[in-house]
C-alpha cells in the first residue's frame, strides 16, 4: 500500500509517495533528516550548490525524482528524462505531490530515435536498476529514445546543469553527452554546462566477463579513459572526493585497487 513520507534533501522539506518496499527502502533515511544519508550525497551536493532559479536542469536517468525535485524546489527548470515506464510514474506522482514542475522525456537518450530495449534487472522496472546492458536483465521493455538534438532544444538557452545517472549506457554515448554538454547552456557558458557523470565500469566489467571477453577489467579501463577523453580539455574530477583532476594515472589507480573496481562519478567543467 503507498505511504507518503516526509523527507529533507538538503534542507528542503518535500513529500514523497512510497509506492512499494524498494521505494520505502530508499526515502527512509530521508524521512529521519539526515543531511547524509550515503545514497550519492555527492550528486545532491553537487546539484544543490548550482540549481536556482534561471538554471535550467537536464536530469538524464531521473528515477523516481530524488535529484529533480531538489533541483526544482531551488527553482530550476526541470527537464527529465525517465525511459522505465514505472520509476517515470513515481517521478510523476513526487513532483505533483510537492506542486512542483518540470518537463519529463519518456524516452532515453540514445545516438538515434530508433528506440532501445532495457532490461529491469534483479529489481524489476522502477527498481533504479533498469540498464541497457543487460547484465540483470530482467525484465525488458522497448523504450523511445531522444537525440542530443532534440534534448537541447528542449533546454532552450540560458544557464544549464546537467545529471547523467544511466546504468552503463554512458559507454555508448560519450560523443553524444560530450556534445550536448557543449550545447547547453549556449552563450552563458562558453566553456559548456556543469555535468555530474556517474560512471558504472564495475558494471562494465561484469558485461565483459559474461560475455567472455579477455582482460575484461583494462577493457573497462579503456573504456572510461575514451569516455572521458570525449570532453577534450574540460577537467574532470571524481565527486565526493578531494584532489585535481583525474588524470589517466588517477584513473588506472583506481582500477587497480583491492578488491576491484568499483563504480564512481565525476564533474565536468562548471
Amino acid at each position: 500500500m503507498p505511504t507518503t513520507l516526509e523527507v529533507m534533501l538538503k534542507g528542503k522539506r518535500l513529500r514523497v509517495q512510497a509506492r512499494s518496499e524498494i521505494e520505502r527502502a530508499f526515502w527512509a533515511p530521508f524521512a529521519q533528516g539526515s543531511e547524509h544519508v550515503g545514497w550519492e550525497d555527492e550528486t545532491l551536493d553537487f546539484v544543490a550548490a548550482r540549481a536556482a532559479r534561471g538554471v535550467v536542469f537536464v536530469d538524464i536517468g531521473a528515477w523516481i525524482g530524488p535529484v529533480s525535485l531538489l533541483a526544482a524546489s531551488k527553482g530550476a527548470r526541470v527537464l527529465a528524462l525517465e525511459p522505465d515506464p514505472v520509476a517515470r510514474a513515481a517521478l510523476e506522482e513526487n513532483l505533483a505531490l510537492n506542486g512542483l514542475r518540470a518537463e519529463i522525456v519518456p524516452s532515453a537518450l540514445h545516438a538515434d530515435g530508433g528506440g532501445l530495449t532495457l532490461f529491469g534487472g534483479r529489481r524489476g522496472l522502477g527498481g533504479s536498476m533498469t540498464s541497457a546492458l543487460g547484465v540483470h536483465r530482467g525484465e525488458p521493455v522497448h523504450v523511445p529514445t531522444v537525440t542530443v538534438e532534440e534534448v537541447a532544444d528542449r533546454a532552450g538557452e540560458g544557464p544549464a546543469l546537467m545529471k547523467v545517472d544511466i546504468e552503463g549506457h554512458e559507454y555508448a554515448l560519450g560523443p553524444e553527452l560530450a556534445r550536448l554538454r557543449a550545447r547547453l547552456g549556449g552563450a552563458a557558458a562558453p566553456t559548456g554546462a556543469a555535468l555530474h557523470l556517474s560512471l558504472h565500469p564495475r558494471l562494465l566489467t561484469k558485461k565483459l566477463r559474461r560475455s567472455w571477453t579477455l582482460f575484461a577489467t583494462r577493457r573497462a579501463f579503456e573504456a572510461t579513459r575514451d569516455l572521458l577523453a570525449c570532453f577534450g580539455e574540460a577537467p574532470a574530477t571524481v565527486s565526493g572526493e578531494t584532489g585535481g583532476p583525474l588524470d589517466e594515472a588517477a584513473l588506472r589507480a583506481r582500477f587497480a585497487r583491492r578488491g576491484g573496481v568499483r563504480n564512481f562519478a565525476v564533474e565536468i567543467g562548471g
